[in-house]
């Protein structure tokens, strides 16, 4: 995160969207403050300790992630300092984002998101996107931001379905009788898509420009050769998540059939979708591991 954003609303930011953007919760002040300091390679872990110490609710949160079975520790974590010396500041940054992002995300609501499915397939996009970072040989910061991204990307459903859940119940009938995707189906029926107001939202939240842009942009595939690396494996990992089968069906991957990716894409990460899955051998247990999150 950053300081104020000056970057001036866009013609589509209408007062009513902004105002949608408004009513959501911004993220806790010490998740904030984790997310600013966790961003400098030369961060003092005493420091970051400090801040998580200052949120009881959170340190309990993330001491509930750190035992659980994504983790497979050995011992139990009983102190944050325990948990940053054992996972690393990297990994507890992760903790305390996710912990922040399910805290907004209702369990229920009225206009038919199965919440579990979109809680699912947000971390497994935000894992494929970190995984796609690392093979990219991307700097500490991106594999961090690529995970937030990933995470966070469908956030604009969540704008939605809390400020207009009888207009979003439409999207949501109206996707299923079409067969149109989630992007076409609000664009017919409201007019805007969650991305856009996903974008939004990551600048109310004062994220970095290159986050904020990709979020807004998860589904369209940058035509940039110079686009950033954000961009593009956030772009990659959400198509590929739509690879796999039934996500209820994990740990048992299998991969449907190939979505094609464009040549300066597929020189990037060496291949269409399903070549890039098989690169990943540790991607099934990376997924049901993560599964961990939505428990918090």
């Amino acid at each position: 995160m950053r300081g104020p954003c000056n970057v001036k609303p866009s013609i589509d930011e209408s007062p009513a969207l902004l105002q949608m953007v408004d009513r959501m919760p911004a993220f806790p002040v010490s998740v904030q403050r984790v997310i600013e300091m966790t961003s400098d390679l030369h961060c003092d872990p005493r420091e970051l300790i400090q801040v998580l110490e200052h949120d009881p609710v959170l340190t309990i949160k993330i001491l509930k992630i750190a035992n659980s079975a994504y983790f497979g520790v050995m011992s139990q974590i009983s102190s944050i300092r325990h948990a940053v010396a054992y996972l690393g500041l990297n990994t507890v940054k992760h903790i305390a984002v996710t912990v922040a992002s399910v805290g907004v995300m209702p369990r229920t609501n009225a206009a038919g998101i199965r919440m579990e499915r979109f809680l699912s397939h947000s971390l497994s996009v935000a894992v494929l996107a970190k995984s796609l970072a690392i093979q990219c040989s991307a700097s500490p910061a991106h594999i961090q931001s690529c995970f937030v991204a990933g995470l966070l990307h469908d956030i604009g459903q969540v704008v939605w379905a809390q400020s207009r859940p009888e207009e979003y119940a439409q999207v949501v009938q109206h996707k299923a009788s079409t067969g149109l995707s989630t992007a076409e189906a609000e664009t017919e029926i409201l007019g805007s898509t969650h991305a856009q107001l996903g974008g939004m939202l990551a600048r109310k939240w004062q994220f970095s420009e290159e986050l904020i842009e990709s979020i807004q942009h998860h589904h369209e595939a940058a035509t940039d050769p110079s686009s950033g690396i954000l961009r593009d494996c956030l772009y990659v990992a959400n198509i590929t998540a739509d690879q796999l089968h039934e996500l209820d069906e994990l740990p048992h991957v299998q991969p449907k059939g190939s979505t094609p990716l464009t040549d300066r894409l597929c020189a990037r990460f060496g291949g269409e979708s399903l070549a890039i899955l098989r690169q990943m051998p540790n991607l099934k247990d990376d997924l049901e591991r993560a599964r961990a999150f939505m428990q918090v």
